[in-house]
């Protein structure tokens, strides 16, 4: 899949932006798809306002960076209703810290929000994510399912993960 497919797919998504409640789409190891593609779904998903489920994978894309995830964050931030959010942004070369400080900071935490998963595998991001992460988590009050994908830089990134995952367990 190209630009043009994530395109006609967000034509898709534009025609049923009242009616959806579920979105899931795999785009893992689609390697030609730019930041071009993630605006035009990112602005479609943005517009789908009765989303309760959200699953999107963009493992292993070699042409996205932080300004075509910044569309796909700008489309969480507008999304009140979600129940599930997984996405997966794992070993894509050109995503950086204001990547995942973009996604982290869109998150809303809803009180029916249960299950997160949020796969963040990408070895050059920094460990300070880990606070900002774990700020958002302390708000997740109704969380039931939570998966965590991290490749810490050090022992202090993991020792944060670990210790918000206990106060939110205990």
């Amino acid at each position: 899949i190209k630009d043009n497919g994530c395109e006609a797919i967000s034509h898709v998504l534009n025609d049923f932006s009242t009616t959806l409640t579920s979105i899931h789409i795999t785009f893992e190891k689609c390697k030609l798809i730019t930041d071009t593609g993630l605006h035009s779904l990112g602005s479609a998903i943005g517009k789908c306002s009765l989303l309760t489920h959200l699953i999107l994978d963009f493992s292993f894309m070699d042409e996205i960076s932080d300004i075509g995830v910044d569309e796909i964050a700008r489309a969480l931030s507008s999304q009140l209703h979600l129940v599930q959010l997984n996405l997966w942004f794992s070993f894509c070369p050109q995503l950086t810290d204001k990547t995942a400080q973009s996604i982290i900071g869109s998150l809303r935490a809803p009180s029916n929000f249960n299950e997160l998963l949020l796969d963040l595998s990408n070895p050059q991001f920094n460990n300070d994510l880990a606070i900002s992460f774990s700020q958002f988590l302390r708000q997740l009050l109704s969380i039931k399912t939570l998966t965590i994908g991290w490749v810490p830089q050090s022992d202090e990134a993991s020792d944060e993960i670990i210790s918000m995952v206990s106060a939110l367990t205990s």
